[in-house]
């Protein structure tokens, strides 16, 4: 990713969390929310993903934890909350990979036995895999 791309997908986060009054730090590995806190961890923008996965945690702070919620509605509508706030297009591998992450969530949620949504986000974005 060029420098100038990178940095203007930065400022869109920064600028994102000044004004929803989040806390980030940027560190390599994964994306972490803390919505009680107001705390995001992001990774270093070096590819489009990193950036909607900042999204995705300002998302989940953003929206805060609905009473009554599941994970995996919760996970559904952060990535629908960086979507809708994006600036720049959502091109197929990255609807794939955001398809991947909510899989291995998916997984996750069978494995631990979460209650399963039967509708909504969540669901909503997993069929971008055959489109």
């Amino acid at each position: 990713m060029r420098a100038t791309r990178r940095r203007r997908l930065q400022n869109h986060v920064e600028k994102l969390c000044k004004e929803n009054d989040i806390e980030f730090t940027v560190k390599e590995g994964r994306g972490h929310a803390k919505v009680k806190s107001r705390q995001i961890q992001i990774p270093p923008m070096q590819e489009d993903m990193d950036y909607f996965v900042a999204l995705h945690e300002v998302g989940h702070v953003v929206n805060g934890i609905p009473r009554g919620s599941l994970r995996l509605e919760r996970e559904g509508d952060a990535w629908t909350f960086a979507l809708d706030n994006t600036i720049i297009d959502v091109e197929y591998p990255i609807r794939q990979r955001i398809c991947s992450l909510l899989v291995r969530y998916w997984f996750r949620a069978q494995k631990a036995k979460w209650k399963i949504p039967e509708e909504g986000a969540f669901w909503e974005h997993m069929i971008w895999w055959d489109k």
